[in-house]
């Protein structure tokens, strides 16, 4: 007996549409929830509501975001790094040269003219030796003739004369002292950039942080760069922001800062229904729901549910649910670009660190893919069927 194909297509369907309604439809490949599984409820009790805060964007919860602090690393500059210039000290392996000069009459370099040196000129009565360059020791001492081993690490340039000139003056006519820093190498501060590590000597002048960024790069980038540094093991975060926000934040740089230019710091995950899926990072100038769906060339036209742009956000007790500061659930942004007025929403709505933006499948989608089955079935079915009845 021959197999109709029409019937054979018949109970095929008949079987797929069972299949579909006893729950097979779960089975079907997706990138993501759809619309109605993040929150069609519009908040009725449903156990995702009770696991995260689900907010429907409007102008009004912008504009109370908008007054929470956006920068998610930046943390500001601490008040006790906020201090004057720091005074630059001698250490291990800094070249200093010493000149000491003595009133006439020079009893001490005039005794010491007879030596013949070639570092030492006397004139007028009055003297005048300029010592060579000396390295500070490891154990932080130079030796200058007459005064001995000077212990300098840990000193500035002035208190080095000082002490010179405290122990010449038992034994030289009103001794002056002048001590200069003739090689820095103990004084310098870490710039990591791009990859690169560069030394950064400090001068008396007093470097800040602002002196850092040519060191780093492209400074039309200055916008989306923040600083991580690190100070005596404490690390802290600053943007450009607060440097321009808060001339404080231009703190002076100390001996040992390791300074981490970096570029683009934050980054968000676009998923779903979007021309590409991809990771996005962006700067302190922030960046909105708009650009972020332009950085991956726009909504798909043939999956997007333009109902269906979605926010989602790590908990935070502030911002969790800008109703309820005491809820500390995660939240979920829902905005509508169906219309001008959420496509402003989703202009105006800036992003956080961390964030994922979603766009679910419109139903349709999932129509076409029960569709796409049931066609390829019945083909498979009728192929199968016409190989029988040529058996036969």
């Amino acid at each position: 007996m021959k197999i109709s194909k029409q019937r054979f297509s018949r109970w095929c369907a008949l079987v797929l549409s069972a299949a579909l309604l006893g729950g097979c439809a779960g089975w079907l490949p997706a990138t993501g929830p759809s619309y109605s599984n993040i929150g069609s409820s519009n908040g009725a009790d449903t156990s995702l509501n009770k696991q995260v805060n689900i907010i429907d964007v409007s102008d009004s919860v912008i504009s109370q975001l908008s007054n929470i602090t956006t920068d998610a690393l930046s943390e500001g500059v601490p008040q006790s790094w906020r201090m004057g210039k720091p005074a630059l000290l001698l250490g291990a392996g800094d070249g200093v040269q010493v000149s000491i000069f003595e009133a006439p009459p020079a009893v001490l370099l005039s005794a010491a003219a007879s030596m013949n040196s070639a570092d030492l000129s006397i004139g007028s009565g009055s003297g005048v030796m300029n010592l060579p360059e000396q390295m500070v020791s490891q154990s932080g001492t130079i030796v200058v003739p007459f005064a001995g081993e000077v212990p300098v690490a840990g000193k500035t340039l002035s208190q080095v004369e000082q002490m010179i000139r405290a122990r010449l003056s038992k034994i030289a006519n009103q001794p002056q002292v002048v001590a200069r820093l003739s090689q820095n190498a103990s004084n310098s501060v870490v710039v990591l950039s791009d990859g690169r590590s560069l030394r950064m000597s400090l001068t008396a002048k007093g470097e800040r942080l602002l002196d850092v960024l040519p060191l780093a790069g492209d400074a039309k980038k200055i916008k989306s760069t923040s600083i991580r540094l690190t100070r005596h093991g404490e690390t802290r975060f600053i943007s450009a922001n607060d440097l321009s926000r808060d001339a404080g934040a231009n703190i002076y740089l100390q001996t040992g800062d390791v300074i981490a230019v970096l570029q683009d710091p934050y980054r968000i995950t676009v998923l779903g229904a979007t021309n590409a899926n991809a990771a996005v990072d962006f700067g302190d100038d922030g960046l909105t729901v708009a650009e972020a769906i332009g950085r991956v060339s726009g909504l798909n036209d043939y999956r997007a549910d333009p109902r269906g742009v979605f926010v989602f956000r790590r908990a935070e007790r502030a911002t969790a649910d800008v109703n309820d500061s005491e809820r500390t659930l995660p939240t979920i942004y829902r905005i509508d670009v169906r219309d001008a007025q959420g496509m402003m929403l989703a202009q105006n709505f800036r992003l956080r660190d961390k964030d994922m933006l979603y766009v679910s499948n419109a139903p349709s989608v999932q129509l076409q893919k029960v569709l796409n089955m049931f066609n390829s079935t019945v083909n498979s079915a009728a192929s199968t069927v016409t190989s029988v009845n040529t058996i036969k």
